[in-house]
């Protein structure tokens, strides 16, 4: 017998899990995710729309601050490859999925997925530029697209190319699945108060 529950609920669960775990107590509300903007054109009427969500362990919309680590929480309605992104508050674009860090960007449907992984060796720490920034994601079939790259801090690819250039190569390489969805996040310096 399998035990579902929604989704919400088993974040919330694993969340707390982990806090109780580390002997930390947490209170968390949930206010939604950001769910996918696919724009198939008349010429992709042969791909699928795969519906992407994402939220932040916070939920959405929320500001954090110098040193807080971020976990994101990804939903997919069909299994697909996953290239993520990350725009920062300079504009520039790290490649975060696939990556040294956490090469595997096979994700199946129907379950909420931390990212980074559990045993990432990358983590979301909220360092300067401090400002709007972005995680941006697309769903496809196809395992293996490749950009040009130049090594960053952490094992990070730095993109030279720019997010709607990366969505035309996505989308276009793409034969039979596509989806794209971001999530904007606000971060600022830690007061010193």
């Amino acid at each position: 017998m399998k035990l579902y529950l929604p989704l919400k609920v088993l974040i919330f669960c694993t969340l707390i899990l982990r806090c109780f775990s580390a002997g930390i107590i947490l209170c968390l509300s949930f206010s939604g995710s950001v769910s996918a903007q696919n724009d198939l054109k008349q010429g992709d009427s042969n791909k699928q729309n795969v519906k992407i969500e994402i939220t932040t362990h916070l939920g959405d919309q929320q500001v954090f601050v110098e040193n807080d680590l971020i976990s994101f929480f990804i939903s997919l309605d069909q299994a697909a490859y996953i290239y993520a992104f990350y725009k920062d508050a300079s504009n520039n674009i790290f490649q975060i999925l696939p990556s040294k860090a956490q090469p595997h960007h096979y994700f199946n449907a129907g379950y909420y997925m931390p990212f980074p992984a559990e045993n990432s060796k990358f983590q979301f720490q909220v360092q300067a530029p401090f400002g709007r920034e972005k995680l941006f994601l697309f769903a496809t079939d196809q395992q293996h697209i490749k950009f040009t790259k130049k090594t960053a801090a952490n094992d990070l690819m730095r993109l030279s190319v720019s997010q709607s250039e990366i969505e035309r190569r996505i989308k276009s390489g793409s034969k039979a699945l596509y989806g794209n969805a971001q999530i904007i996040i606000q971060t600022q310096m830690k007061s010193s108060y």
